[in-house]
């Protein structure tokens, strides 16, 4: 699943990459770097067993409460 952050100066989407890996979810930016991995789903308060995600539309819901959503614009001070 991809999630546009922006666009460069020549008006291409920069986007970031959300995939599930044995329920955990891993971010990668445009250029396919890792950016972050969850274990488990962080969204469960303590999560003592890293109890995973359901589904991607899941973890989509919880990766939207990051700041690894935000347009760039947004993220800058």
């Amino acid at each position: 699943m991809l999630h546009q952050i922006g666009t460069d100066s020549e008006s291409n989407p920069i986007n970031v990459s959300l995939e599930l890996e044995d329920g955990n979810l891993v971010i990668r930016d445009n250029e396919n770097n890792l950016m972050t991995r969850t274990i488990g789903n962080p969204s469960i308060p303590g999560n003592p067993d890293n109890q995973p995600f359901s589904d991607i539309d899941e973890a989509y819901q919880w990766f939207l409460t990051t700041k690894h959503s935000k347009k760039l614009d947004e993220d800058q001070d």
